[in-house]
């Protein structure tokens, strides 16, 4: 059993699929349902690497208990879920209304209650990163579940003056390699396709038992011909 750090797995990730993204000085933003890690690189190198209590359950949280036009049944944690997948961060059109009876204007105060309070995080970090590596971030890549918050990416720019991309480390492989919707789960992937990185030999996600099993039957194989070779030669 091995256990690998969520920096480093995030790393691995885009030193495997993604080198040409790491140069210069990048931070990548790996936005959890509870936790938000953040992971410097400079040159394909880790610079610095930090995690933020903060994640996308919370905005989920902020969503709940909301009352369509005041009077309505609160929404519970489900429906909140499915009003932030459906709708995001709303940036125009404030006065309209969702399909529940909510203004966009009441969704996106909520939402920001908890994206400016990890902006404020953020931009400790890149700071204390400014001046302790006398350098700074150039920019942003987004991953993770709450990577795909709608609208995330311009929200981030506009907050901390950064070029920000929502990143998917899938899209360099061949479509042919895997079904579309895998590709889809890229962003959330991106943690775990590092901890299954084997020596650098690529990615292996067979699970641990059946891989064992594997390598028990290779070494028995590899016994009998050993013994078939012994016997020719008695």
């Amino acid at each position: 059993r091995i256990i690998t750090p969520t920096a480093l797995a995030i790393l691995r990730t885009f030193q495997a699929l993604s080198p040409e993204r790491l140069t210069a000085s990048v931070a990548i933003i790996e936005i959890g349902a509870a936790r938000t890690h953040v992971v410097i690189v400079k040159e394909g190198h880790l610079r610095l690497a930090r995690d933020l209590p903060i994640g996308s359950a919370e905005i989920t949280r902020a969503l709940a208990g909301v009352s369509p036009g005041g009077q309505g049944v609160p929404f519970d944690a489900a429906k909140a879920e499915r009003v932030k997948r459906h709708v995001g961060i709303p940036t125009e059109n404030l006065d309209a209304l969702t399909d529940e009876g909510v203004s966009l204007g009441q969704l996106a105060a909520l939402i920001h209650v908890v994206l400016d309070k990890l902006m404020t995080d953020l931009r400790r970090i890149l700071d204390f990163y400014q001046v302790h590596h006398e350098g700074s971030v150039e920019r942003l890549l987004v991953v993770g579940g709450g990577a795909d918050l709608k609208h995330l990416p311009t929200v981030l720019r506009e907050g901390l003056g950064l070029p920000v991309e929502c990143y998917n480390p899938l899209l360099v492989l061949s479509p042919t390699d895997m079904d579309h919707a895998d590709v889809e789960d890229g962003p959330r992937l991106t943690a775990a396709l590092g901890a299954a990185l084997t020596s650098g030999r690529g990615v292996n996600l067979i699970p641990a038992d059946l891989k064992a099993r594997r390598r028990q039957t290779a070494m028995k194989n590899r016994m009998r011909r050993v013994g078939a070779v012994v016997g020719a030669a008695a």
